[in-house]
């Protein structure tokens, strides 16, 4: 992968993209509740999924929803393709005209613009094996890697974030 940069005369470097900054704007698309919501839906039936469970974790007086949780029996990805899952622009049906996941940026800008943390678990062949992927918009200005990719035991969640 090539990290797009600008060279000025004076051999002075810039990025192409500031990440933290380009994330954060792409957080305001437009996206509502709704959007985020169907796509995540279709993506389940697209994987085949017969059964998908929705909650909802309010935070304090349930004046605000803290995570909404999705989970579907469907065949999910691979865990060779898990660290690309959050990564803006993949897609493993990129440039297909037909289903979800034509250009890689929807899943992703949907879920970020209502939360700074986009999380992906899955069980491997319905073992006790579980992969996550994550993104955290606030670990990306700190410098701290903006994708996460990891295999856990049985019963253990995604890493938790330093007080």
């Amino acid at each position: 992968m090539t990290k797009p940069m600008f060279l000025a005369p004076d051999d002075q470097r810039a990025d192409l993209i500031q990440v933290d900054r380009a994330l954060d704007s792409m957080r305001d698309a437009g996206f509502d509740l709704t959007a985020p919501s169907v796509n995540r839906w279709t993506t389940s039936i697209e994987a085949e999924a017969t059964l998908m469970r929705v909650r909802t974790v309010f935070g304090r007086g349930k004046k605000t929803i803290d995570r909404i949780l999705i989970a579907d029996n469907g065949i999910g990805i691979e865990p060779t393709k898990m660290h690309h899952v959050l990564s803006m622009g993949y897609s493993s049906r990129y440039g297909e005209r037909k289903g979800l996941g034509r250009f890689g940026v929807g899943l992703k800008l949907a879920g970020l613009s209502i939360g700074e943390a986009h999380r992906h678990l899955q069980p491997t062949d319905r073992s006790t094996r579980i992969y996550h992927s994550y993104i955290d918009l606030q670990e990306i200005p700190r410098g701290e890697a903006a994708l996460h990719h990891h295999g856990r035991g049985p019963g253990v969640g995604p890493p938790r974030r330093p007080s």
